[in-house]
């Protein structure tokens, strides 16, 4: 609202002890130009904007902070963030937040939500999520190169900080997994997914047999409903 839709129709204010006079008061970006009066329980200023525009705020709001522009603060900050990472969708719109948000927040939440569900992966044996915005995040990893790959920690003991994040396909994020271990089939030591991806099979059924006791070489090669004879 400019100075041109509003009329500026000061009022005396009250005489009593216990009212504060907030004229040229300054919060934010706001200036308080004069007492517009009591409306309901609380009393109200004239204030003026440094973007030119002139706005009606209650005492209460001038003294604690909460408002502190005319309304462009907000406007100017939402712009900002969207131009910094083009991230954060609208609910109203049907836009969904960007693949690298929902990957920020779903890492945070790991490391410091106990109602997350993976958080005893994660928080729960002391990972640490240390990027303080989605910015920092973003300049580290960049843009999700495929929709296939995931925040994957290089060191898998590490935190989730600069250094020791990228982006990681599954099947990249399988050879660095701490349930994932080295296997030797005739003097050859290859992760348990290299070993799935040379004789084209799941690691899934792979690891599921040997967790029920099946050599390795068996566990690769035998076909569905087969039993490993060195059981």
């Amino acid at each position: 609202m400019s100075d041109q839709d509003i009329t500026i129709q000061f009022v005396a204010h009250p005489s009593a002890k216990k009212f504060i006079d907030l004229t040229n008061r300054e919060t934010g970006r706001l200036i308080v130009l004069g007492y517009a009066g009591k409306r309901g329980y609380h009393h109200h200023w004239y204030c003026k904007c440094v973007c030119g525009k002139t706005t009606v705020v209650s005492g209460q709001s001038i003294r604690n902070g909460h408002t502190r522009s005319c309304g462009c603060m907000a406007y100017e900050l939402t712009g900002l963030r969207s131009k910094t990472h083009g991230a954060s969708g609208s609910r109203k719109r049907g836009v969904k937040p960007s693949p690298e948000l929902i990957a920020f927040r779903g890492a945070k939440a790991r490391c410091s939500n106990p109602k997350d569900p993976n958080y005893h992966h994660y928080g729960g044996r002391g990972i640490k999520f240390l990027f303080n915005t989605f910015e920092e995040f973003l300049e580290e990893l960049g843009r999700k190169p495929t929709p296939k790959h995931t925040v994957e920690r290089q060191d898998v003991n590490g935190n989730y900080e600069q250094g020791n994040v990228c982006w990681a396909t599954m099947k990249e994020q399988q050879n660095n997994r701490r349930s994932n271990r080295i296997e030797i089939i005739d003097g050859i030591p290859y992760s348990l997914s290299e070993w799935c991806d040379i004789y084209k099979t799941t690691i899934a059924r792979t690891w599921n047999r040997l967790h029920d006791g099946w050599c390795i070489k068996c566990a690769l090669t035998l076909p569905f409903r087969s039993s490993c004879p060195h059981r």
